[in-house]
């Protein structure tokens, strides 16, 4: 990506390097070659229209708003008022809610529910299920190139991300670590529910592939309590280690994850997170006012984890962007 501006030379430097600073698309390629690919699961698109072009002082002003309530957010934490910040307590508040759903009802919760997101030159109204398609297909596409036989995913909430990818991989060892009790359990019953759960089986592209009353895939999976911040498996115990929108929910402690998965990953660690280099001004400004993730992915070098791809180049959220990014475990 390249800005052409005229003015004093400094002022061109600046602005050069201020376009590659909120760049969306960076792939950098350590002598490995991966292939990212998806198809749209239009199941789950309930419409789409071409992307309005926004001039830029409406951008300026979405900007302006985000800055203005994280001002407010700021001073309403430093006065002690209401506002939470994302520490472990508050996020496990909020998923333990969504974990005390039946799976047939949180399913249906997905099928019905709706978010605007953007790809390519179009604005789609999709439903819960749209994202968890498309982040699967990719993480699956990613595990076909690698060499592995035991997978971990750090923070596996319900668990219906392995359950996917156990699907299509009946022969490998498949472990989700989740924080919560009420996660675990929302786990279990996902594995034991899938065989009849019509909700899903009956309408989603990727689950419709394969047939849910075969329980083999059960038997690949063990959900194990824990923190991700001390994980309880001894060093290099997994080929791969992968987050998909964990280290969104954990800005101040994610080094110390990052730390634990290098350390517990022989080959690779995978990360769909909202890297700063995915967003632009006003993405930034949303995560941080959301007190979400929101960092370089430059500095996972610093963990035994050396960055070999990275992508934003998928379906992404209106408010801010979620990267992808494949990283070589070098401790």
């Amino acid at each position: 990506m390249s800005l052409k501006v005229a003015g004093p030379i400094w002022l061109r430097k600046l602005l050069r390097n201020l376009s590659g600073y909120f760049a969306r698309n960076i792939n950098i390629m350590n002598n490995i070659d991966f292939k990212v690919k998806f198809l749209l699961p239009e199941k789950h698109i309930f419409s789409r229209r071409p992307k309005a072009k926004r001039s830029f002082i409406s951008r300026l002003k979405d900007t302006g708003r985000h800055i203005k309530i994280f001002f407010q957010q700021f001073w309403g934490r430093a006065i002690g008022t209401k506002v939470k910040k994302r520490d472990q307590l508050f996020v496990s508040n909020i998923y333990n809610n969504l974990y005390s759903l039946p799976t047939s009802e949180w399913a249906k919760t997905k099928i019905e529910s709706k978010y605007l997101i953007e790809f390519k030159n179009d604005i789609l109204e999709v439903n819960g299920w749209f994202l968890k398609s498309v982040y699967v297909q990719i993480l699956s596409g990613l595990l076909d190139q690698f060499n592995y036989s035991s997978i971990l995913e750090v923070g596996s909430g319900r668990g219906d991300n392995l359950a996917a990818l156990s699907l299509k991989n009946t022969n490998h060892k498949f472990t989700g670590l989740e924080r919560s009790s009420e996660g675990i359990l929302a786990g279990r019953s996902l594995l034991k529910d899938l065989p009849n759960c019509r909700e899903i089986g009956d309408f989603d592209p990727w689950w419709a592939r394969f047939n849910l009353k075969d329980t083999r895939n059960s038997d690949t999976i063990d959900f194990v309590q824990g923190s991700a911040l001390e994980m309880p498996f001894g060093d290099k115990t997994f080929d791969v280690a992968f987050t998909v929108l964990v280290l969104e929910q954990i800005p101040y402690d994610y080094h110390k994850v990052l730390k634990e998965m290098s350390r517990v990953a022989k080959k690779y660690c995978i990360f769909l997170e909202p890297f700063r280099e995915a967003n632009n001004l006003n993405g930034l400004v949303n995560l941080t006012r959301r007190d979400y993730f929101r960092f370089s992915y430059k500095n996972f070098s610093r963990f035994g984890l050396k960055p070999v791809y990275f992508s934003s180049d998928h379906p992404q959220k209106l408010k801010y962007r979620m990267g992808l990014l494949v990283t070589k475990v070098t401790k």
